[in-house]
């Protein structure tokens, strides 16, 4: 009697089961870790406020408009929050080419009195995405509101925002 061909495909089989365990518990422990440590880097701070004029709030950042296409981050949002009548020291930004690994962050220059420029406060950034980067905020000056638009077509992010 040979049962040694019974014996192969048994031994076989049990060698092929082994190895298709042994490759799906890596996987699965590779992909958890994985999921792991993208999972650990999700907050992430961008900017702060480094404005001191005593007529704001400091250490403040508020109403952010965020906006993502593919891996570039684009976000606005006010500091320096006045204490009273709205508006901000000046408008902050932060952009990323890669998904929120690398930032690069900063102020616009010029626009209020606190970077510069002549209007008193700044409010309401607003970022959009439509085949060119938008931006939009109002500026306050004694007496008058104005809305400045700033835009830029291309592949690159807007040349007002000092991305180096």
């Amino acid at each position: 009697m040979n049962i040694f061909p019974v014996h192969r495909k048994s031994l076989a089989t049990f060698l092929a089961l082994t190895i298709l365990t042994l490759v799906a518990g890596l996987s699965f422990s590779t992909m958890h870790q994985t999921n792991a440590q993208a999972a650990s880097t999700i907050i992430k701070q961008v900017s702060s406020d480094p404005y001191t004029n005593d007529t704001s709030q400091h250490q403040t950042q508020v109403e952010p408009d965020t906006l993502s296409f593919g891996r570039i981050v684009v976000s606005a949002f006010q500091s320096g929050r006045f204490f009273a009548g709205g508006g901000s020291s000046n408008i902050g930004w932060a952009t990323s080419l890669n998904a929120g690994k690398t930032w690069k962050r900063g102020f616009l220059p010029g626009i209020t009195v606190y970077a510069g420029g002549t209007y008193a406060r700044e409010s309401d950034p607003v970022v959009a995405y439509v085949v060119i980067w938008v931006k939009v905020r109002t500026n306050q000056r004694q007496g008058s509101n104005n809305v400045r638009i700033t835009r830029q077509s291309g592949r690159n992010l807007p040349k007002v925002w000092p991305h180096r």
